[in-house]
């Protein structure tokens, strides 16, 4: 990832139009700041969500709150908990995440 035509500046993240993703079940509220190719998101994911495809994107997050499990269509799994974070190579395989209870994330992608 290159940090090109990223400026300075601070995020209110309040500020940001919210938009909802639903997933196979329940949904997830995201904020995004976009700046060149690199995006900042602030995600909301309900209790009992799962997402409803298969991701190949990389992503870069912590998990604030909560708790996600982070599967791989070849069976691997990450059970990340408030406080750590996960990290996800473009081709690293395909990935989707649920949770039991509710989580919330900050990713770069």
């Amino acid at each position: 990832m290159k940090m090109e035509q990223v400026p300075s500046k601070v995020i209110a993240w309040e500020s940001l139009p919210v938009t909802v993703m639903p997933g196979a079940t329940g949904s997830a509220q995201v904020w995004t700041s976009q700046s060149g190719e690199v995006a900042l998101r602030r995600i909301e994911f309900s209790a009992g969500y799962r997402a409803d495809h298969w991701c190949a994107k990389g992503h870069l997050a912590l998990v604030l709150a909560g708790s996600l499990i982070i599967e791989f269509q070849d069976g691997r799994s990450f059970d990340v908990a408030a406080g750590s974070s996960f990290q996800i190579g473009d081709g690293d395989g395909l990935h989707r995440a649920y949770t039991d209870d509710g989580a919330t994330i900050f990713s770069v992608d």
